[in-house]
């Protein structure tokens, strides 16, 4: 099991090991190897967060997602990255399991937006 941990000035992963799982019953929080993608760590600061959702709603959170730019740039257009019409930085997708309410709250308590769902980029095809 994953579990985001909300700080001060922002949130990152841990995997939760030991007995049943149960931080409560003796498991404990352990770091997360860094991001499989990136390279780099699973923090990051709100201030660097432009965007975050839910896809494909709120009300059915197949894959949460946020986008931030603490990342380097030269690792943004990498994977899904090249689709996301924003444009700067880089995006980050979770498993919706969570309890995407509480994730929603604690985003905006910290003042992160939520611009919406983004949209694929369009590229002509030349001939």
């Amino acid at each position: 099991r994953v579990r985001c941990v909300f700080e001060r000035d922002g949130f990152e992963f841990y995997n939760i090991k030991g007995h049943k799982l149960d931080l409560d019953d003796g498991a404990h929080l352990e770091e997360k190897p860094s991001n499989y993608v990136t390279g780099t760590s699973n923090q990051w600061r709100y201030d660097s967060i432009i965007n975050y959702g839910f896809f494909p709603s709120e009300r059915f959170p197949v894959i949460c997602y946020f986008k931030e730019t603490d990342t380097p740039e030269e690792h943004w257009d990498r994977w899904f990255a090249a689709f996301d019409s924003y444009g700067r930085g880089q995006p980050h997708f979770f498993p919706g399991i969570c309890n995407v309410a509480q994730f929603k709250k604690e985003m905006e308590e910290r003042g992160v937006k939520c611009k919406g769902i983004p949209t694929f980029k369009s590229k002509a095809v030349s001939n």
